[in-house]
């Protein structure tokens, strides 16, 4: 018998490829499915288990929201411009110019590009915000930097605004560009006055003075303005670009603007705009006592203005520096 397998191989493959075919068959076939007797298990509290059907059905439809075509197709023009209105203000805008605090400091003030934001300085809360950012039809946006100052009384505020006015189709009216000093009474919430100072006009400096009764207007060509707050009306014209009142509000320090110019720090009178003094310097600032700080090339001298004297300097850096690194505090009596 076993000889006779050998001698038929063909017999013994097909034998072999059936058995396998048997096997396969029988795996291909799909297995009759029993209802499977599971053990219930406690379903636990707040939880519901669904079915396959009922899942689909409690799954929660999207409500279709119907939008108003008629006002979505509408198109802003001149004549439909006051019928805009604000819905909300979207975020705080990004710094655009020099912080600095309320005279008597309880106010942080913080120009931004699309207002000019009042917080409560011992807790930094937010008060307020100036964002007018149109003027009868006219587009107003911000300067870099922007120049802010506000009346120490907290009433007035200033600043300088480019102005646009674009055509019915939206274009730009490149001849219409000006530059303005708006003047806004907080109080009241509108504008107390405006000035055009040019297209092309650069502005230095802008401060009121310690009364809150004038507005001083540094321009970069080398000119100070001295307005009256109220009305804008002129007052006087100085020579200079940067500015500085002294704390008695009589007197105004004006100044060279950056690195170039004369180097000349000027005194006027504000009571009849006559000068009073000059000496070489770029920056000088006020003491409380009447004494005027000037810098000029790393040295500080103090000047007494009433007897139109310098005192001394408080550092000087001749070439090398050798004293460089180091630093002093002085005591001073006048």
């Amino acid at each position: 018998m076993h000889k006779g397998w050998q001698n038929h191989p063909n017999i013994t493959l097909r034998c072999l490829i059936t058995v396998l075919l048997i096997f396969v068959s029988a795996g291909c076939t799909p297995a009759t499915s029993k209802p499977v007797n599971t053990p219930s298990q406690p379903t636990p509290s707040g939880f519901v288990f669904l079915t396959p059907s009922e899942t689909v059905a409690a799954t929660p439809t999207l409500r279709t929201i119907s939008l108003p075509t008629e006002s979505v197709s509408r198109v802003i023009t001149p004549q439909s411009a006051a019928e805009v209105a604000r819905l909300a203000r979207l975020g705080q805008g990004m710094v655009n110019g020099a912080p600095f605090y309320s005279m008597d400091g309880e106010l942080l003030v913080i120009p931004t590009t699309i207002g000019i934001d009042f917080y409560e300085a011992s807790s930094l809360r937010k008060l307020r915000s100036v964002s007018q950012l149109t003027d009868g039809g006219v587009t107003l946006m911000p300067i870099y930097p922007r120049l802010v100052a506000l009346s120490p009384e907290g009433r007035f505020l200033a600043e300088n605004l480019n102005a646009y006015i674009f055509s019915p189709n939206g274009e730009l009216q490149e001849q219409s560009m000006q530059q303005f000093i708006y003047i806004w009474d907080i109080t009241a919430g509108s504008v107390l006055w405006k000035r055009q100072v040019g297209w092309e006009t650069v502005l230095a400096d802008l401060a009121f003075s310690p009364d809150g009764q004038k507005l001083a207007v540094g321009f970069g060509a080398g000119n100070v303005q001295l307005w009256e707050a109220a009305s804008g009306e002129d007052l006087f014209s100085f020579r200079g670009s940067e500015l500085e009142f002294s704390p008695d509000g009589r007197l105004l320090a004006t100044m060279p603007s950056g690195s170039g110019g004369d180097q000349i720090v000027y005194i006027y009178s504000l009571a009849d705009g006559q000068l009073l003094g000059q000496w070489e310097g770029q920056r000088a600032v006020f003491s409380s006592q009447g004494l005027l700080a000037i810098e000029r090339d790393g040295a500080v001298r103090l000047v007494d203005l009433d007897k139109k004297i310098a005192l001394f300097a408080l550092m000087e850096n001749p070439w090398p520096f050798p004293q460089m690194g180091k630093a002093w505090l002085y005591s001073i009596e006048v």
